[in-house]
């Protein structure tokens, strides 16, 4: 059965149905479960803990929907929890992974030597990322990974869409001097 995509109209009376309706809540977990799986994998870069991550977002936010409030999109809530589920898998298990935590096709590549070259480049990236102020540091995951606007950004951290651009701008600053230092 094909689904006729939800308006964005729609969703506010949805999740208020999901504070009640287990159905309800399946819905919003289904329109943004690719989303934050998406969002996770990009950050943490093995497919285990994006679906464990995705899995604790969700069940956060299933536990927290009696709570939530109209204020920021539902959307924005979500990934506010995504992305502090995983600042705190990120800190747990430290800014680097083992090779063999690579997905199956990147080793499959014809170019293994580039691919984990690149690999390191982008754990290097990331590690800078955790080493910025924290404003600055899920402003910029929540951009480059998450490719979220940054109006949605702003709804995320109840800030104005100038800050956001602001503490990006920054952010993208801090970490090209970072990383030209390690050239």
């Amino acid at each position: 059965m094909v689904r006729e995509p939800m308006r964005l109209e729609e969703e506010p009376a949805l999740v208020d149905r999901a504070k009640s309706d287990p159905e309800a809540f399946g819905e919003l977990y289904e329109r943004y479960c690719q989303r934050i799986y998406a969002f996770a994998y990009a950050r943490l870069d093995t497919w285990a803990e994006a679906e464990d991550v995705t899995s604790e977002v969700f069940l956060k936010a299933l536990r927290g929907i009696p709570a939530y409030r109209r204020e920021q999109p539902f959307r924005a809530w979500l990934y506010r929890i995504a992305a502090n589920v995983v600042a705190d898998r990120y800190r747990r298990r430290g800014p680097t992974a083992p090779l063999e935590d690579a997905p199956d096709s990147a080793i499959e590549s014809a170019d293994i030597a580039e691919t984990i070259m690149q690999r390191a480049r982008m754990r290097s990236v990331w590690a800078a990322v955790d080493e910025l102020p924290r404003q600055q540091r899920m402003a910029i995951t929540l951009r480059f990974s998450a490719d979220l606007s940054n109006s949605t950004i702003a709804g995320v951290m109840g800030k104005s869409t100038p800050a956001i651009k602001q503490l990006i701008h920054r952010g993208v600053y801090a970490l090209r001097a970072k990383l030209a230092v390690g050239r």
